[in-house]
């Protein structure tokens, strides 16, 4: 089980780049690329390793959750 702790503070931590997200996630689902495009446009001194680290952070904490059934993702905004 994932400590709430721990999702909370990355939460508070990333609020900046989800909440962006969140917003355009409104308007529909997004790719896996949609996604790293748009963290890349928000962090723009990151490179591509370290928008795959804090994709990887997001996904263990379950801030990001993986479909089981389907190319889409259902409860975040990535597919597979």
């Amino acid at each position: 089980m994932i400590e709430p702790k721990r999702v909370l503070r990355a939460l508070a931590e990333h609020w900046a780049l989800i909440e962006p997200l969140c917003e355009r996630f409104d308007q529909g689902t997004l790719s896996l690329v949609e996604l790293r495009q748009q963290l890349a446009r928000q962090q723009v001194e990151s490179t591509p390793q370290d928008i795959t680290q804090l994709l990887d952070v997001w996904i263990r904490l379950d801030i990001l959750s993986w479909s089981r059934c389907g190319s889409q993702c259902t409860t975040c905004m990535a597919d597979r």
